[in-house]
């Protein structure tokens, strides 16, 4: 199945992470690829000790907002979304995270008819969760379950607070 984890709140990988330790706990093997993340996260930490759950990040260490994107932004995108590829040719996995795959599609970082074909290609074997603000409607379309994550009230806004070790990353 694809499961699609969207909205402007705060909490979208935290349950895509649930998701893939409930998985590994049940005996799957699972590969979460973050775009756009650096790595070196509090949640790489733990879930790289993890029996079969491996993690792997594809990012600059820069944040990138549109419309911004550099060529090397686009390698780490596509670096990425081969491993996901192999992955699944060489059966690595059964669950995948693909974590911030919506930015990085809204970017232009990935072609998106070509990810969504592969997507509808192997869902009926492999479960996907992707993570990220802003899915377009295709995207949820071709989704089993999507799920908005609504903004209320977050201290970026109100309070000007940074994000912080061990709660945004």
């Amino acid at each position: 199945m694809i499961f699609v984890l969207t909205g402007n709140g705060k909490g979208k990988t935290t349950c895509a992470v649930g998701m893939g330790v409930r998985a590994a706990g049940a005996g799957r093997k699972v590969l979460m690829v973050q775009f756009l993340k650096a790595g070196g996260s509090g949640e790489e930490a733990v879930l790289s000790g993890l029996k079969n759950f491996k993690i792997k990040s594809f990012g600059a260490k820069h944040f990138i907002l549109p419309p911004y994107k550099s060529e090397k932004d686009k390698q780490l995108a596509m670096a990425g979304w081969d491993l996901v590829k192999q992955s699944v040719d060489k059966k690595r996995a059964d669950f995948f995270i693909l974590d911030e795959i919506i930015l990085a599609l809204n970017y232009g970082l990935l072609n998106k008819k070509q990810v969504l074909g592969f997507l509808r290609k192997y869902k009926k074997n492999i479960d996907f969760v992707l993570t990220g603000r802003g899915a377009a409607s295709d995207i949820v379309e071709i989704a089993d379950l999507a799920s908005e994550v609504k903004n209320i009230k977050h201290y970026f806004d109100g309070q000007g607070v940074l994000a912080r070790k061990g709660i945004e990353f």
